[in-house]
């Protein structure tokens, strides 16, 4: 297969077909991840950040992700996009056929 842009090395990984990815996503297990955000403190939120007597103050944002669901939401965004394709090529070829008449 010849490859060009940013996407070769990510489907060569995953053994050169479109669904490897999405079929090695599938088969891992749950993960939750910890997003640490700054709540407030210096230089946040509008306060002066040369003020020493601010704390700073972090909030921590837990986020399940869950690869089975995952792969299956980009499927479908997949297919829709599939199906938007479809029907501008449809356009496409109603405006080809009109200039070339």
């Amino acid at each position: 297969l010849n490859f060009h842009g940013t996407g070769a090395s990510f489907i060569e990984r995953f053994g050169g077909t479109w669904d490897a990815s999405l079929i090695a996503m599938i088969e891992k297990p749950m993960e939750r991840l910890i997003v640490s955000a700054k709540r407030r403190g210096r230089g946040h939120g509008g306060w002066s950040k040369h003020n020493l007597y601010l704390e700073e103050r972090w909030m921590e944002i837990p986020i399940d992700i869950d690869p089975p669901n995952l792969s299956s939401r980009i499927l479908a965004v997949r297919e829709q996009i599939a199906a938007e394709w479809v029907s501008d090529l449809d356009v496409v070829m109603t405006a080809n056929d009109m200039i070339l008449d």
